[in-house]
């Protein structure tokens, strides 16, 4: 099978006996197929014809993390925004049907990159591919990038069904031809379908594991099934700081603290005296708050 995710980030991967032989991407996805900001696989010199200062640390930059100048164009200021000053590929496309000459260039550009890939991942895979896949808010949305890519590739046999019919539909694999299917993208659910197999298969040897993923904790055991602690770990919270707040000793603790931190606010934002007073046994002498120290 080969694989295409095509959206503002792109990648192809050739797909045999279940298991990924080649991809697009390298060390880094900037590598291989173009993007919305990413230049994709281009002339290592090429970024030093657009800038002496490649090394540099770019705006960017934290004291963590250091990124150049050259990382920064890659990634950030290059791909088809470059071209035509957009990332959204409806524009492109809508720009091409208008007869806008950069608009044309950019997609055509994105199709010749694809299909060289295409033609380079069959050849990979001896000949024997069953399916090609399309998957990607750009390749599950275009049905103008879809036909334009099946059609440079039919002479490997590939083809669209004459009605495209249920495209657009919610189901998660849509048959757009004998051998070409549409995959609706969750990327959200790919790490746990990860964690889940591998655990499975006994390929990682533990007998919990604990991911975090977007703010909530799931709960893996050896057996593969998942449980979401943080609804047990919200009302055990909430439990608490209500018993806390019952019980009188501690509301009188509870309104104390309030009102403590209500007083230092309120004299953290009073201004300063105009005056001081220093006291040192029958010593006194009143002093400008604006002349000490």
């Amino acid at each position: 099978m080969i694989s295409l995710h095509l959206g503002s980030g792109a990648s192809a991967a050739a797909i045999q006996n279940g298991k990924s032989i080649d991809t697009t991407m390298g060390l880094t996805p900037l590598e291989g197929l173009p993007g919305a900001t990413r230049s994709g696989s281009i002339d290592p010199s090429l970024v030093f014809h657009y800038t002496s200062d490649a090394s540099s640390l770019a705006r960017s930059s934290t004291k963590e993390l250091h990124i150049s100048v050259a990382e920064d164009i890659l990634n950030k200021q290059a791909g088809w925004y470059s071209m035509v000053g957009t990332t959204d590929f409806g524009k492109v496309v809508q720009g091409m049907h208008d007869g806008d000459e950069k608009m044309v260039l950019v997609f055509d550009l994105f199709v010749d990159r694809v299909v060289g890939y295409i033609g380079n991942y069959f050849v990979k895979l001896g000949g024997k591919v069953d399916a090609l896949t399309f998957s990607g808010g750009i390749g599950e949305r275009s049905e103008d990038l879809r036909k334009a890519v099946i059609d440079k590739v039919a002479c490997l046999g590939f083809k669209l069904n004459d009605i495209l019919g249920g495209a657009n539909s919610n189901r998660a694999v849509t048959k757009l031809g004998p051998n070409v299917l549409l995959i609706k993208t969750n990327e959200e659910v790919c790490p746990m379908i990860w964690l889940h197999v591998r655990v499975n298969r006994g390929l990682i040897n533990v007998s919990s594991l604990s991911l975090r993923w977007h703010g909530s904790v799931h709960k893996i055991n050896a057996s593969g099934n998942e449980g979401d602690n943080c609804t047990i770990r919200f009302g055990l919270y909430l439990f608490l700081i209500l018993f806390l707040y019952i019980v009188p000793p501690f509301r009188f603790a509870c309104k104390l603290g309030v009102r403590a931190i209500v007083l230092l606010t309120e004299l953290l934002k009073a201004p300063p005296p105009s005056y001081v007073t220093l006291k040192y046994g029958s010593y006194t002498r009143h002093s400008n708050w604006t002349h000490m120290g």
